[in-house]
């Protein structure tokens, strides 16, 4: 069943979810072979899905909530 769960140990679960799945766009599929640790973080935060009442980045959200779908989104662009 779906439950909803909060804290660092899901969020570094998908966090790290996420850069695999950039990885094998970036190094398996070809698309950027070159892709360094500051590119990863810069695809993320891209992506990220902000608050428009917040000012980012903050303590609570970082620069926002997590979007891959948005990232590879912008990644199309």
């Amino acid at each position: 069943p779906m439950t909803r769960r909060t804290g660092t140990s899901v969020a570094a679960a998908h966090a790290a979810g996420a850069v695999a799945n950039l990885m094998s766009w970036g190094f398996v599929e070809g698309n950027d072979r070159s892709m360094s640790e500051a590119a990863i973080r810069s695809y993320l935060v891209r992506g990220a899905k902000r608050n428009p009442a917040l000012s980012y980045p903050n303590r609570e959200w970082g620069y926002g909530a997590l979007d891959l779908f948005q990232t590879f989104l912008h990644l199309r662009e």
